[in-house]
């Protein structure tokens, strides 16, 4: 008769198989968000990000990249019919002339990539390549033509984007002031 494992480690194997059923991570083993980074301390990892992000920006991007995107969007938000609706509203109606409207809005886009950014998921990252692509150039065009309008150093614009900040990393932008930090959201 074959040996009975205990509770303890029946949990033990339960813990070392969801551990290892985790998505990879290449910039980090930690998986904890975080939203600013010192760059006196990583240089490194900011590097990483812009090197992504320029890839990511040279890939084609196709129907099938949009599909990957709201696949990976609908298996997180299978059991929540309001955000499933909003996303089917994204499937038929979305234009890469409205990637910022979209990603402004209380929705899956900016909770989702928002999220991968803060936790440097580059499986999720990956996935959302042909929304990235589409805010970067609708921000550039936006960009240009604040820049035709405004170009004496007297006009200042001003915009807000709410975002939650742990005491730690409220703390950490106090201690960081006049030194170089980088957000790891999509600004």
């Amino acid at each position: 008769m074959g040996s009975w494992k205990g509770l303890p480690e029946i949990a033990e194997d339960a813990k070392v198989l969801s551990n290892d059923m985790m998505p990879m991570n290449v910039f980090s083993l930690s998986h904890h968000e975080k939203s600013i980074r010192d760059l006196d301390k990583e240089r490194a990892v900011f590097m990483w990000n812009q090197l992504l992000m320029d890839v990511l920006l040279r890939m084609p991007t196709s129907d099938e990249s949009k599909m990957e995107m709201l696949t990976e969007c609908e298996s997180y938000y299978r059991d929540n019919a309001k955000e499933l609706e909003k996303i089917n509203d994204f499937r038929l109606n979305y234009s890469s002339d409205a990637a910022v409207s979209w990603y402004t809005r209380d929705s899956f886009v900016y909770r989702l990539l928002n999220k991968a950014l803060r936790t440097r998921d580059i499986d999720i990252i990956f996935k959302f390549r042909f929304f990235i692509a589409d805010l970067y150039r609708q921000l550039q065009k936006e960009h240009s033509k604040f820049m035709k309008r405004f170009t004496d150093d007297e006009y200042f614009l001003t915009v807000y984007r709410g975002q939650h900040l742990k005491a730690d990393e409220l703390q950490e932008l106090k201690d960081n002031i006049g030194r170089l930090i980088s957000m790891n959201t999509f600004i």
